[in-house]
């Protein structure tokens, strides 16, 4: 599961930092794609830990994105909620299931939302050294 962050408001920042050195940019986005990973897995939801344990990072380079992301093929059902069907029985919970939508968690948005105000930090904390 990928969602593709546009962080408002920091474009000038972003900017200025390029301007001065596109390595300290890296270095910063670095810093940022980490603190994305360490707050996604403290949101993550935990049953048995397979969706936490498919948490992934790949670090952001010249012309290339950073990305954090989950491998777990059921992670987007967790994430925005899904249908199924009530009185089903699934066995690898052993019980039948009784709602008909299950509400999304939303660890990956949280976890986004928390990085949001630190990416503008690290942005400054880079420009001023």
């Amino acid at each position: 599961m990928r969602i593709r962050i546009e962080i408002g408001g920091v474009e000038i920042l972003y900017k200025k930092l390029k301007e001065k050195s596109e390595s300290d940019l890296i270095e910063a986005c670095k810093e940022t794609t980490t603190y994305l990973r360490n707050r996604a897995r403290a949101h993550t939801p935990v049953k048995e830990g397979k969706l936490r344990n498919s948490l992934r990072q790949e670090m952001p380079a010249i012309g290339k994105d950073g990305v954090v992301g989950y491998i777990r093929e059921y992670a987007p059902h967790v994430e925005y909620g899904h249908r199924q069907t009530p009185g089903r029985y699934v066995p690898a919970i052993g019980a039948r299931l009784k709602a008909s939508f299950v509400q999304g968690r939303y660890y990956l948005k949280a976890a986004v939302d928390d990085t949001r105000p630190e990416f503008r930090e690290i942005l400054v904390r880079w420009i001023r050294k």
